[in-house]
């Protein structure tokens, strides 16, 4: 496992009324200690279905993503300019 390293976040959706912590999106759940450091470091998680162990298809990914302030995303997983 590689370890995570996780840089003292600023609030990046703090100038949106009533939003304390930024919001990552993930895109396939991982092994390690990733979400509890994640936490502690003050973010909100969007986690995919539990057990899901393959990549999401675009659409729903594109949904999954959506107004997130981050993405902790997977080699595989596509990215453009729509997502």
């Amino acid at each position: 496992n590689l370890p995570l390293q996780v840089e003292t976040l600023s609030p990046i959706g703090a100038q949106e009324p009533g939003k304390l912590s930024p919001l990552i999106a993930v895109t396939r759940r991982i092994t390690g200690q990733w979400e509890e450091r994640l936490r502690a470091a003050g973010c909100e998680l969007r986690l995919p279905p539990s057990g899901a162990d393959a990549p999401m298809p675009r659409a729903e990914m594109l949904r999954h993503i959506a107004g997130a302030d981050g993405v902790l995303a997977m080699l595989t997983d596509k990215f453009d300019a729509e997502a």
